[in-house]
């Protein structure tokens, strides 16, 4: 099984490709430009390419270190991605017919892609994984305090001594109806 090694994220040609290829990446974080994500450290990946005559069978591993910024303090911070993945693509395309404006997608479906021009879309699967991995709520620390809702100041680093009072709330109104 013969193995290309990269050193930039590129898209690969499918004659570069043959039954069973490896393909791994060691990218230092300058040379991967993306307006999205800020890599903190070497991104490495591995991927084995399986081609059939109408198929892509893409399986690998990526590994690296990209900054996020937590959702409570604001505070930048660096977030460890470490997953597998596995892509089926097919070298065909949908038809859809005129007449039907929509058509119903299978689960099986959803979990493949197409491929119309001659490029396997690795610098595509690669970031997509990191942007699959990023939690929906970015949190520095599971003890986050956030902060102050009053001066501002970063509860997680300093402490103030602004009065936090507890508005009531909007549907005090209601309990009262029921007294």
């Amino acid at each position: 099984m013969e193995t290309i090694f990269l050193y930039e994220l590129t898209d690969i040609k499918f004659e570069d490709l043959e039954e069973g290829k490896i393909i791994k990446g060691d990218i230092s974080p300058e040379k991967i430009n993306h307006p999205d994500l800020t890599f903190t450290d070497t991104l490495k990946f591995e991927v084995v390419v399986e081609v059939k005559p109408k198929k892509i069978f893409v399986k690998g591993k990526v590994e690296g270190e990209i900054k996020l910024t937590c959702d409570k303090c604001l505070e930048d911070y660096n977030f460890a991605v470490n997953d597998n993945f596995e892509y089926v693509f097919f070298l065909t395309k949908i038809v859809v017919d005129k007449k039907y404006k929509e058509f119903k997608l299978t689960k099986d479906d959803l979990e493949i892609d197409f491929i119309e021009n001659d490029t396997l879309p690795l610098r595509d699967i690669i970031l997509g994984e990191f942007f699959l991995n990023i939690p929906i709520k970015k949190l520095c620390s599971k003890n986050c305090k956030g902060l102050c809702p009053v001066c501002g100041c970063n509860l997680n680093k300093e402490s103030c001594s602004c009065e936090r009072e507890l508005k009531s709330s909007p549907f005090a109104k209601l309990k009262e109806l029921l007294k």
